[in-house]
């Protein structure tokens, strides 16, 4: 047989017989996963536009996003291919975490203004999807923007070229009371979502 070493360096060797960093990395991940779970029922209670309420929250985890554990959170989650409302908590394992306002077809038509309208409160560490692929969660450049780099004529020209918006703000895993900062982005969004009406000519 060819090739039959493993052929392990020492550092991956010592890894691999320390169970205690998978099962350290499970507790993290559960412990996510409580996180979102309790902050869901925050969100629930929060005035989200019409519809919403007849698809409940998910809870979604994976191994592999660009080779890392996630775990994720859709509410409110309003998809098909033509449309989509949401809003996407997106903790990703080594990076950060994530919530991430994604509008598309009507409800971008519906909301975007309301967006471009309250700019001014998107400029504290709001970023805006600058990619071709609407399900690119990477919140880096080039796929992603500071909106804070943008004007009120840089952001409608780029709403106008783009089938979808997407703004999202993202935390570092450093700091312990992160569900606070969660809701507090979560109720941001809600808040642009419930200014009222500014429909694109």
């Amino acid at each position: 047989m060819q090739n039959a070493k493993l052929g392990l360096s020492a550092e991956e060797r010592r890894l691999v017989l320390d169970p205690g960093i998978i099962l350290t990395k499970n507790r993290i991940i559960d412990k996510v996963y409580d996180l979102f779970g309790a902050m869901a029922e925050e969100l629930r209670a929060l005035p989200w536009p019409e519809g919403t309420e007849l698809a409940s929250p998910k809870i979604a985890r994976g191994e592999n996003y660009r080779g890392l554990p996630f775990v994720m959170l859709d509410f409110p989650r309003l998809f098909s291919n033509q449309h989509v409302m949401a809003v996407r908590t997106h903790f990703w394992w080594g990076n950060y975490i994530s919530v991430v306002l994604h509008l598309k077809g009507s409800y971008q038509g519906e909301y975007g203004g309301r967006v471009e309208r309250e700019l001014e409160k998107l400029q504290d560490g709001y970023w805006i999807a600058d990619t071709a692929d609407e399900w690119e969660h990477a919140m880096v450049e080039p796929f992603w923007k500071p909106i804070n780099s943008m004007d009120a004529d840089a952001f409608r020209e780029h709403i106008d070229k783009h089938p979808f918006l997407k703004i999202g703000k993202k935390f570092p895993l450093e700091k312990d009371d992160l569900g606070e900062d969660l809701i507090e982005s979560y109720k941001m969004l809600n808040l642009l979502l419930n200014t009222p009406p500014q429909h694109f000519p």
